[in-house]
Order: structure tokens, then C-alpha cells, then sequence
């Protein structure tokens, strides 16, 4: 099944894709600088700067393939728990969380909210319940029970 995302998941990643793009630029002209001065192969600052390339070159591919393949799906106002939703849980201790249900977590959620990938084992135990229901989802060999205690579609 394909990764569902909102609207909105696509306008956050393909901003964040471009900061990442620009930010491949800078590294560029810095590596261009430092080539200026000779033998870049024995050059920590050259080899910093395209290790720093790389990685950024990874996760970039890797958000482009994720839109590639998603499937963009409309905001859904049942009273359930679907993608886009305000959710809090409670855990077992009484501790309480405030979530926002995404496709792709990047970006900045609002003030007080974590956003959490219906992808993640807490999103995929999420997925679908409703005000009340209990949620089970394993972090490594631990199991976490967490109920829903409330359910919105604005933060």
C-alpha cells in the first residue's frame, strides 16, 4: 500500500527538498573555494564538505522517492483517527502526548504537537481509532499501550 499524504505533506517536503537543494549549492561553492588551494584530496575541509554533500544528496533522493510514490489523499473529517488529525494520548503512567498525524515528518509541527508518520509503529497503531480506544505499538521489544483521549482537526 502507498504511503498516504496530505496536500499540505507535499507543499512541506518539496519546500524542505529545496532548502536541501540550496543548501547543495552552498556546499558547491565552498568546495569549489577550498579546490582553490590545491590538493583537495589530503584537504579535511574538502572532505568534510563532501561527506556533508553526500549525506544531504541521500536524504534528498530519499524525500523525492517517497513523493514519488505517495499517494495524496484528501483531509477526511470523520471522528476517527486519519492523516492530518490532532490527536492526545494518554500512556499507561498518565502522562499524555500531543500528536499530529503526517505523511512525511519534516518540517515544523504547530506549538505543543510532535508530529508522528502514520509510517511509524505508533502512527500505524493510531490509524483509524477513535475517541476512548486503546492503542498497542512495540519499541523494540517493549510493548506501549496508549489511549485516545481526544481527537481534532486543528491543533
Amino acid at each position: 500500500m502507498p504511503l498516504e499524504i496530505l496536500e499540505s505533506d507535499v507543499e512541506r517536503t518539496e519546500a524542505y527538498i529545496a532548502t536541501l537543494n540550496e543548501r547543495l549549492r552552498e556546499l558547491a561553492r565552498e568546495k569549489a573555494k577550498a579546490h582553490d588551494g590545491g590538493d583537495v584530496f589530503h584537504d579535511p575541509i574538502f572532505k568534510e564538505l563532501s561527506q556533508q554533500e553526500r549525506a544531504i544528496i541521500i536524504q534528498k533522493d530519499e524525500m523525492v522517492q517517497k513523493l514519488k510514490l505517495a499517494k495524496v489523499v484528501s483531509y477526511n473529517p470523520m471522528p476517527y483517527i486519519t492523516l492530518g488529525k490532532y490527536v492526545t494520548i494518554r500512556f499507561d503512567s498518565g502522562d499524555e502526548d500531543k500528536i499530529w498525524l503526517v505523511g512525511i515528518a519534516i518540517g515544523d509541527p504547530p506549538e505543543g504537537y510532535e508530529m508522528v508518520s502514520t509510517e511509524s509503529p505508533l502512527g500505524q497503531a493510531l490509524m483509524g481509532k477513535a475517541f476512548g480506544q486503546e492503542a498497542e505499538y512495540a519499541v523494540g521489544e517493549r510493548q506501549i499501550k496508549v489511549q485516545v483521549v481526544k481527537i481534532r482537526t486543528t491543533p
